[in-house]
């Protein structure tokens, strides 16, 4: 899906269904998320991601959650930071970030439309956050935007994301029978929505030689065991080299 179609199709999403689009629970489609419930699931991710990164040294200084929705996360890293900046590609999905925005103070959201970051100064972040958003966006575009993350992030900062590794099996299957349309179809009609929810694998190779060439030690990487439907996922933890003397 082209930047500008995928763009269109989380405002979509966003108007919609902005929550569970998010976190697709089968028992909250239709808007049956209670606000508190899903931005309770955002400190319990955080709280979660931390005891399996507690030894990196992660610091909570100046943060950029990408793909940060309705805010469901950045709330949460507000808790641990000195600031946030929450962006996205979808206007509706800001507009819910900056109405349930409890930290207005030290959490800002923006609109990002470009397949990039260049909003950003390189060296801007202490931490650079992606949860479940590469995943739905093309190799060219995820890569990419994984370069970003360690350009924007501060020599000695973190970047922490996840990205699948590999389909299941039937979706390999069922892409050669019907096509990448063919699928979107069917996710169509499956969930009786007019937009779709896309997901798109990066090798783990792939991911590890974006640190190499760009200037990222790789600190961690672990099982993303809650992806489902037999994808294989994983976590990144990378670390920004300092800069040479």
């Amino acid at each position: 899906m082209h930047i500008d179609k995928l763009k269109e199709n989380w405002d979509a999403l966003g108007e919609d269904d902005a929550y569970w689009a998010v976190l697709s629970d089968p028992s909250k489609i239709n808007n049956g998320w209670e606000l508190t419930e899903f931005y309770k699931t955002g400190i319990q991710t955080i709280r979660a991601l931390q005891r399996h990164v507690k030894d990196a040294g992660i610091k909570y200084g100046k943060v950029l959650d990408f793909g940060c929705g309705p805010g469901r996360l950045t709330q949460a890293l507000a808790m641990r930071s000195s600031s946030v900046v929450g962006v996205d590609i979808s206007d509706s999905m800001i507009s819910k970030a900056r109405a349930y925005n409890k930290f207005p103070e030290k959490v800002r959201y923006q609109v990002n439309e470009k397949p990039s970051l260049a909003d950003f100064e390189s060296n801007s972040f202490h931490l650079v956050f992606s949860l479940i958003t590469l995943q739905h966006i093309e190799p060219q575009y995820s890569t990419a935007y994984i370069k970003e993350f360690v350009r924007v992030c501060k020599p000695g900062g973190h970047i922490l994301f996840n990205l699948p590794t590999e389909p299941p099996h039937f979706f390999k299957v069922l892409k050669t029978l019907v096509g990448h349309s063919g699928i979107n179809l069917i996710r169509k009609i499956y969930y009786r929505k007019s937009s779709v929810i896309e997901m798109h694998p990066v090798s783990e190779d792939a991911v590890l030689n974006i640190a190499k060439e760009n200037g990222a030690e790789v600190v961690k990487v672990f099982p993303d065991t809650k992806i489902g439907m037999g994808w294989k996922s994983n976590y990144y933890l990378f670390q920004k080299r300092m800069a040479s003397l």
